[in-house]
């Protein structure tokens, strides 16, 4: 039995990775790296499966094109150099979404200085946020 030519098979693969290190939750392609804060809660219910597979999905679902998304450099010194490492030839997309009070104020942003891409070099603050909107 024959396929209609439009009809193929397609696959896309989309990976995670847990960083003790920084408490980051990253979703990763062949593109972009998404690196999100987790809350307390979050970072114990990753070392489960049924816990990894909730947040799998909500980084899919909820947080990638939902909160805002800060675009910064692969050398940006809130990532370990694990994350430097892996990220270094992909975009990089900090999720803003506050694990403390539910703002979308991130205290790892309002604290830590980030580097954002442009073609003059500065440096974002809490008080100058540069926010890529995308949508997924």
């Amino acid at each position: 039995m024959g396929t209609a030519e439009s009809d193929r098979i397609e696959t896309k693969s989309f990976m995670f990775l847990y960083d003790p290190e920084t408490g980051f939750f990253v979703g990763y392609n062949h593109l972009a790296c998404f690196v999100a804060n987790l809350t307390d809660l979050e970072k114990q219910d990753v070392h489960t499966t049924s816990g990894i597979i909730a947040l799998e999905l909500k980084m899919i679902r909820d947080w990638i094109g939902n909160v805002p998304e800060i675009h910064i450099y692969a050398d940006d010194p809130m990532l370990s150099i694990r994350l430097q490492h892996m990220c270094s030839h992909l975009l990089i997309y900090f999720l803003d979404r506050d694990t403390q009070t539910g703002s979308q104020t991130t205290p790892v942003i309002a604290s830590a200085a980030l580097h954002v891409p442009t073609t003059k070099p500065f440096v974002v603050t809490a008080t100058s946020p540069t926010v890529v909107g995308r949508s997924v």
